[in-house]
């Protein structure tokens, strides 16, 4: 165990761990900006496992190669080291505590990539004996003797906790730096290292499921703590009474419409919007959460890391519930616990816990404004989307051979088991069978079958139809095309045949559509009253998108899964606009970070920042699926924190198992997190009027108290900006540098009617001349509004980022316009925005756009460069500028 001191390497720094291997997979980028099939960019990074013998790299590319020269100095444990790079036209330097260590001729040439500091791959992940600190990082890039760029690092606070970073890599920071051939890039860095051994800070773990070395507003203390949120929260719920405007089941009162009630839920379209029925006839926009009432599961594996944990409850009652043995039932002789059991039993007291827990649990949904639970797991007492499994029937590869009459059978016995206790229960939305991926069928399953023995009945039946389909009844064509020595179906069925790809892939759809068919066939035999749910696809994690569009044949309600920071992007519309079918979300979540202050895992794909960055994203979610015509519920995951240590299989000494996100509305603690749910309950409450008004709108997805309804109206009746062929605006949809391009074209022109031709040459070999903006953008290159990249194209696909945007912006305000019209601003010596200062390099243009009253930035005082702009902000930006009010 290390002293206290040791644990505090730095104030402000970021850490990472280091993977073990000593290949060049392995790294952690101090910083980087390449893009290594291009032979472009630069990188500083670490490489190997040993702390002892780690290099740190300069790599550097001219164009048509990469130079990698490296030095090991013997890295120590808690010392700092002082790093400084030199990129320059003509070579690159790397100094170590002031000595020049690497000397590297050469040119230099940039990427047209954003910079990036302190970065580990998701592919390098292996831990070391070591973890890389970034203290602190500044980045300056001069321009013929002058600095247009300086980035300073901002690391998290948590990073002062080895130990903390252990569970998650801190955060890494990105910034748009527009370097360009015969630029100088400078970058000053201050790393330490510190072990990676987990032995050496154990335990992590506090009695109440905390981190003990995390300090935040909320942690728990003590017991009383726990009881004294009772009493706080009582009286916080008592001003939160569930709406008078829903049914029991979520059905909107308000609708001035119903249908004839069935006492089960049932689908209806009406005006071009699809809608939920409730099972008292009213139309209903579903809001659910998973796993409420869970009160004891998700666990964390305690077998061979018990040093992690400063307590683990008794094992006798009423502390029993909280353990289980082998809990994902994979065969392990490993112990699972579950903190928040222990927790609900200290706050709710040893007798009657449960029952007191889920009663409060019901409470806060109804507060909340909520329908009812989702896929995994609810009380009976309320709405809840169960999956169900084909319990009880052998797998043929991944699942059953369903042409086998015997097998059909087992398959009905075992759904029957699950449905027939809750038959005729209108709290069952609607049943599926499997959950994503594991309810595809995929390639390599049906190159599995292929090899089955001939009495297969499933293989009999693809062969079958690839004879009789595929080559129309010849089993010799056939045998020609798979290279086969066969000449009757008796013979093909005793062989193991390979076929080509494309063939795989039509067996593979037809196969697919059969067991869909079979399956909502089978529920639909055992429970004709309630829905059947597509098994919850996610979109892009399949084997092709024909997937989505077979489940989608055999369903009630086609339900997915999807986690993204917006509701939905030009895919997912595309695959609702191309079935005629209700969509629901099974699963969405944005778990905070919390920058790294508390444990948890960074969710990639769709994280916030806190609470409440979460609440409002959750918030814009359900209004643009409320207001879109095909979907007919969200469902949140999950009800509360999963614990630090990870809620996968597993034993021995690593720090997590599986999964360790901040899903929850409430913590591990049974606290709730008021800034989420207080955002969430708001949205809940107005989802199913925002979609009753959406119809008859100028843009459905645009409600006439939409923060910028009336700049988005200004550039519509100004000829800017236009919507979706749908008739959708999508005013949460990122914007393109392409589209912003047309915008600014379109306002200076004066419309999209008044943007001249463009030249018979392009000017950027990715804008050719039949591209769609290629008109556009060709105003705004002989404008100098825009500009291309070091390589040459515009990238018209990029994401615009806010300093983009500010630059585009810009120059299209001044007479002249470009960078000549603003020649003579002078910009203000002290820095409005704490993340734009002096010397940035859009500076001037951000500066500009203030005194102009065009941006405003955050309430913190920031203007986040390097976020992307949504197309409501744009018309915002758009409207302001060009003075369309």
């Amino acid at each position: 165990m290390r002293t206290a001191a040791s644990l505090l390497l730095a104030v402000s720094c970021l850490l990472l761990v280091v993977p073990a291997s000593a290949q060049s997979l392995c790294r952690f980028y101090v910083a980087d900006q390449y893009d290594y099939s291009g032979n472009v960019g630069f990188y500083v990074d670490l490489e190997g496992g040993e702390l002892a013998a780690l290099p740190i790299i300069l790599a550097v590319a001219d164009g048509t190669a990469w130079r990698f020269p490296r030095h090991t100095p013997g890295f120590e444990f808690d010392r700092d080291y002082q790093v400084r790079a030199v990129i320059a036209p003509t070579g690159a330097q790397l100094f170590l505590d002031g000595a020049l260590v690497i000397d590297s001729p050469g040119e230099w040439r940039p990427a047209a990539r954003p910079l990036q500091i302190a970065y580990r791959p998701s592919w390098a992940d292996e831990p070391g004996d070591w973890v890389a600190v970034v203290r602190d990082l500044t980045a300056v890039l001069t321009r013929d003797a002058a600095e247009v760029f300086r980035y300073e690092f901002d690391p998290s606070p948590a990073a002062e906790q080895v130990p903390l970073q252990l569970f998650e890599p801190g955060l890494s920071s990105q910034a748009e730096m527009d370097a360009q051939p015969g630029d100088t890039l400078t970058i000053e860095a201050t790393i330490c290292f510190g072990s990676s051994d987990i032995g050496d800070w154990a335990p992590f773990i506090d009695e109440y499921g905390q981190c003990v070395y995390a300090d935040f507003l909320g942690k728990v203390s003590s017991d009383s703590d726990l009881t004294a949120d009772i009493v706080d929260e009582d009286a916080l719920l008592d001003d939160m009474p569930p709406s008078q405007d829903y049914d029991q089941y979520g059905g909107y009162l308000k609708a001035g419409w119903g249908e004839e009630p069935t006492g089960f839920f049932g689908v209806v379209k009406r005006d071009g919007y699809w809608w939920l029925i409730s099972p008292e006839g009213n139309p209903c926009f579903y809001v659910g959460v998973c796993l409420v009432g869970a009160q004891n599961w998700p666990r964390t594996p305690t077998t061979g890391r018990e040093d992690l944990f400063e307590w683990l409850p008794p094992r006798d009652a009423p502390w029993s519930a909280a353990w289980s043995r082998d809990a994902w039932g994979q065969g392990e002789d490993a112990d699972y616990v579950c903190l928040y059991t222990s927790n609900l039993i200290r706050k709710y007291g040893p007798d009657n816990w449960w029952d007191l827990a889920e009663e409060r649990a019901l409470r806060r949904l109804d507060a909340w404004g909520f329908s009812g639970g989702g896929k995994w797991g609810a009380p009976d007492a309320i709405v809840s989307t169960p999956v169900i499994y084909a319990w009880g029937t052998p797998a043929l590869v991944r699942h059953p051979d369903f042409f086998d009459p015997a097998v059909q059978d087992l398959f009905r016995q075992g759904l029957a088991s699950q449905i027939e206790p809750r038959r005729d229960d209108p709290n069952i939305l609607g049943w599926s069978c499997q959950s994503e991926y594991d309810a595809l069928i995929t390639r390599d399953e049906i190159r599995e079958i292929l090899t089955r023995p001939a009495e297969t009945l499933s293989k009999r039946a693809l062969l079958d139809w690839a004879v009789d389909e595929l080559y129309g009844g010849s089993v010799s064509s056939l045998a020609d095309a798979w290279g086969l020595a066969v000449s009757t179906r008796e013979e093909l069925y005793e062989a193991n045949p390979a076929p080509p790809d494309d063939d795989v892939e039509s067996l593979r759809l037809w196969y697919a559509d059969r067991w869909y068919e079979f399956v909502y066939a089978t529920i639909k035999d055992v429970d004709p009253n309630h829905l059947v749910i597509a098994p919850w696809i996610v979109p892009g994690w399949w084997e092709s998108e024909q997937d989505w569009h077979v489940q989608a044949r055999h369903c009630d309600v086609m339900g997915y899964d999807r986690y993204a920071m917006q509701y939905e992007d030009e895919m997912l519309s595309r695959l609702q606009s191309e079935i005629d079918k209700p969509t629901l979300c099974g699963e969405f979540s944005f778990p905070p970070l919390y920058r790294g202050e508390r444990g948890f895992g960074r969710y990639w794909s769709s994280r916030a920042e806190d609470d409440a960055d979460s609440g409002r994203l959750y918030h814009d979610w359900i209004q643009a699926a409320a207001e879109d015509p095909s979907c007919v519920g969200m469902i949140w995951f999950h009800y509360r924190d999963q614990p630090l240590t990870g809620r996968g299989a597993g034993y021995g000494p690593e720090l997590v198992y599986g999964e360790h996100y901040a899903f929850g509305l409430v913590t591990e603690t049974d606290r709730v997190k008021w800034d989420l749910v207080e955002r969430m309950r708001e949205a809940n409450l107005q989802a199913s009027r925002w979609r009753s008004e959406a119809g008859g709108r100028p843009f459905p997805d645009v409600p006439p108290d939409h923060w910028a309804g009336g700049e988005i109206a200004a550039c519509v009746s100004a000829g800017i900006v236009a919507g979706y062929p749908d008739g959708y605006y999508r005013p949460g949809w990122t914007v393109t540098r392409g589209q912003m391009a047309v915008y600014c074209s379109r306002a200076l022109a004066g419309g999209a009617d008044a943007v001249p031709s463009g030249p018979g040459e392009p000017t950027f070999p990715d804008v050719p001349l039949d591209h769609w903006a290629y008109d556009s953008i060709e105003y705004a290159v002989a404008n100098s509004i825009v500009e291309g990249y070091a390589d040459g194209e515009f990238h018209p696909d990029w994401t615009l980022t806010r300093a983009q945007m500010a630059v585009f912006i810009a120059r299209s305000m001044v007479t002249p316009t470009g960078e000549a019209g603003l020649a003579d601003y002078v910009p203000p010596g002290r820095a409005t925005f704490t993340d734009v200062l002096v010397g940035f390099w859009c500076y001037n243009h951000v500066e500009y756009l203030h005194e102009n009253a065009v941006v405003a930035g955050y309430p913190d005082q920031s203007y986040r460069p390097t976020r992307a702009v949504a197309r409501d902000q744009m018309a915002v930006y758009i409207a302001r500028a060009f003075d369309l009010l």
